[in-house]
């Protein structure tokens, strides 16, 4: 019986018309929607932070990228761009960045895949562009676009865009609203606990109370003085009932407000930052564990102290410094980037972020700071800075370098091509003719080699000067398609230009850079094609402004892993281990150009079945007449007979091989009186002395050189109006401008066109 009396009352208390049951089912719902709601909140606060932080970090990041690529953007250094971007794409939470120029067309692109950068080709995509600042969310507010001009002066050039994933916020927001659901059930249980170990006899007598009264109120046929006291024990009771409720309310607020307590210093506790709060005058008052894993000083070390007293040192920027001194006397926020130092004496940077705290009535109380490490931030920063500076040197170097390799080699070759063209002219028989050939296809494709890479040179540094006007792009074709026919019958492949190709399409460009765009890809269609193949030309589509064209060949393909080399200098994919002659310079002078002449290109290709190179280029506003000039033309002077001349020349020339082919090729012209000279001040009195009709000057000389020479016959004036042709080996990127603008009637470079040569003899020689 006492078993079943005990039971009996277990399953009463757990009834739920039972008043403590009530109680407890109701703090217990009450407690849990006020956690679920803090958790809410607090997830999304810290959520908007992570936000915040990667935000503020993506817009330093493109303000410096946008810094970074305007030199690179304005020379055209799109290799040295790449690279830049690669060093961007290696920081946290980046997912893609491009560089578009003032047309809004894409310059270089990267994506990154699975923490590998992926350069993209699509060169002539459009984008929205935007010459301001500009942050906006993606992918459901799961990705960051972050916009920033590229500022030369006061003119955009372009813009930058970095992508950037908040998955982190996301994570970290759904980690947070789990922990603190998990920890606000368990204190709500423990509330409940605590609620029946201490209230317990109360409430059962507050309700046994109740119940008595309201029996004695229902009797009937007792006196009136029992039902008035039965009335008056009920009020009493519910009096009783009603302070129960607001004591058991209060203890509830209590405990709530300890909970957030508690659950704000276990999440200051938690996070890697530091957390400082100081009293009204700066002296501190409490940390938190980032502080001490950030410093090394426990909070016991430096309470009361003032943090710039210990944790500023030598490099903390002084200006910063002040600045921070004066937010702080006028009570305002401030968010700042410094050095300093943790108790070992180890420098790191922060980002510090300070906040006032003011009271009801508006008097401050406390500062909140908050600091974040930056140190591996600042460290790529430095890495992107130091990469920019050698790439920087490197192009310098590699400037110098293609200037003195170019003079080394031309010199020599221009006494090598200069030679085999006297003896081409010659009646020196069959075989020995085929000989003069070999030598001139090889110093040919060597000079072709040297000019492609000068080429390159000049489009990167800025230094190429295009024309820009109408280009009858069939016309080009077909006389490009004349010059390469020997190529191709020499590899048993068709070359076709499509009817789609009509006359009447003209794309703006250079003329002579068009030509060699086109001799490039067809050449490379015919090397890399199968016996018996086919190369055509065919206009894709006429959109808008832009012409785009299509070459197609029915070679071997390239495969997919090989191609984001396809446009890396002298990468050859491969084929320097056939019998495929080249240099693996072609391609990426090729996408030089036409980005030169606001043109793009991109590829398709099928292992096995062939490749496709389409490109595009705008269309010619204006449609008058162009005509291409043939690339096979010769000079018409050249095959008329020789006259006769009595002019005076001075050749100032230290390399005896150029003197003697000079030498050989005046003989040929006709009657003239040669004055050579090995150095620079001889020359000078050569000309003093015999006052000539006509100078030759080379630039580097021993001693005296060419440009002071120049320079001297301009300001004498027994000499300032005698001709002077430059004829030199230094083909780098704005000489010929240069010294034409210092006095020079003409410049040719070595090795020089025999044909070009007499022209501009007879031209100074007959006027």
């Amino acid at each position: 019986m006492p078993e079943t009396a005990h039971m009996g009352n277990y399953l009463h208390l757990m009834s739920l018309r039972n008043f403590r049951t009530q109680v407890a089912l109701l703090m217990l719902l009450l407690t849990t929607i006020a956690f679920g709601l803090y958790a809410l909140n607090t997830s999304r606060q810290q959520s908007r932070y992570i936000v915040e932080s990667i935000t503020s970090t993506g817009i330093a990041l493109s303000q410096n990228l946008a810094f970074d690529s305007a030199n690179l953007l304005m020379r055209k250094d799109f290799a040295s761009l790449e690279v830049l971007l690669g060093q961007y794409a290696k920081l946290p939470n980046i997912t893609g960045l491009n560089v578009i120029n003032a047309d809004g067309k894409s310059i270089s692109r990267l994506e990154v895949r699975d923490g590998q950068a992926v350069a993209k080709y699509d060169y002539g995509t459009d984008e929205q562009l935007r010459l301001e600042p500009h942050t906006e969310f993606t992918d459901d507010e799961h990705g960051l676009s972050v916009w920033e001009p590229i500022i030369v002066g006061h003119e955009s050039i372009g813009a930058v865009k970095l992508e950037m994933s908040l998955d982190q916020a996301f994570e970290e927001r759904q980690r947070l609203l789990i922990s603190t659901l998990g920890f606000g059930l368990l204190t709500a249980l423990a509330l409940l606990l605590l609620m029946f170990l201490y209230f317990r006899k109360p409430l059962k007598a507050i309700q046994d109370a109740s119940e008595f009264a309201s029996a004695l109120d229902t009797r009937r046929g007792e006196t009136i003085e029992v039902v008035e006291f039965a009335r008056e024990f009920r009020q009493l009771g519910q009096s009783l009932n009603q302070v129960s409720q607001k004591l058991l309310e209060q203890e509830q607020q209590v405990h709530a407000s300890n909970a957030e307590t508690r659950k704000l210093a276990m999440v200051a506790s938690k996070t890697n930052n530091a957390v400082i709060i100081t009293n009204a005058v700066g002296e501190i008052e409490w940390v938190n564990a980032g502080f001490e894993k950030m410093t090394g000083y426990s909070a016991g070390e430096i309470m009361g102290k003032r943090p710039a007293s210990f944790l500023q040192g030598p490099d903390t920027d002084p200006e910063v410094r002040r600045f921070m001194r004066q937010r702080l006397s006028e009570q305002r926020s401030y968010e700042s980037e410094l050095v300093n130092y943790s108790k070992s004496g180890m420098p790191y940077w922060v980002n510090i972020a300070v906040q006032p705290v003011f009271d009801e009535q508006g008097i401050l109380r406390n500062f909140i700071a908050i600091e974040s490490d930056v140190t591996e931030r600042k460290a790529a920063e430095r890495q992107l800075y130091e990469a920019k500076t050698e790439a920087e040197e490197a192009n310098l170097a590699k400037s110098v370098f293609l200037s003195r390799m170019s003079h080394e080699l031309r010199t020599p070759l221009n006494a090598i091509l200069g030679f085999a063209q006297l003896l081409e002219l010659d009646d020196l028989g069959k075989e020995n003719h085929d000989f003069v050939e070999r030598i001139l296809k090889a110093g040919k494709h060597l000079l072709g080699l040297i000019n492609d890479v000068l080429d390159i040179s000049k489009i990167e540094s800025g230094g190429m000067t295009l024309s820009r006007e109408p280009v009858a792009i069939r016309e080009a074709a077909e006389n490009v398609v004349r010059l390469i026919q020997p190529l191709a019958e020499s590899h048993d492949v068709t070359v076709s230009i499509h009817p789609s190709l009509t006359d009447d399409l003209r794309v703006m460009g250079d003329l002579q850079r068009v030509n060699q765009v086109l001799v490039n890809l067809l050449s490379n269609a015919i090397k890399y094609n199968q016996p018996q193949g086919s190369v055509s030309i065919r206009c894709d589509v006429q959109s808008g402004d832009r012409i785009s064209l299509s070459i197609d060949d029915t070679g071997q393909g390239i495969a997919e892993d090989k191609m984001h080399r396809l446009f890396t200098p002298f990468d050859r994919l491969g084929a320097e281990q056939t019998s495929v002659e080249g240099s693996g310079i072609g391609l990426a002078l090729t996408r030089q150009l036409l980005v030169a002449m606001d043109g793009t290109i991109d590829v398709e290709s099928t292992v096995g079945k062939g490749t496709t190179f389409r490109i595009r280029l705008p269309v010619a506003i204006d449609i008058e007449e162009s005509m291409p000039m043939s690339m096979t033309e010769a000079s018409a002077h050249d095959s008329e007979p020789a006259q006769q001349h009595s002019a005076t020349i001075v050749y100032i020339e230290d390399n005896s091989s150029n003197v003697a082919l000079v030498e050989k090729l005046l003989e040929r012209m006709g009657h003239f009186d040669l004055q050579v000279a090995m150095q620079g001040q001889e020359g000078l009195d050569l000309i003093q002395a015999h006052k000539p009709d006509l100078i030759l000057l080379d630039l580097h000389l021993p001693v005296l050189g060419g440009e002071e020479i120049l320079e001297r016959i301009r300001e004498n004036p027994d000499m300032q109006s005698i001709p002077v042709i430059i004829v030199s080996a230094d083909a780098t990127p704005g000489q010929t401008e240069r010294l034409l603008q210092k006095g020079a009637n003409s410049y040719i470079t070595k090795p020089f066109d025999v044909h070009e040569l007499m022209e501009l003899v007879r031209k100074y020689t007959e006027s």
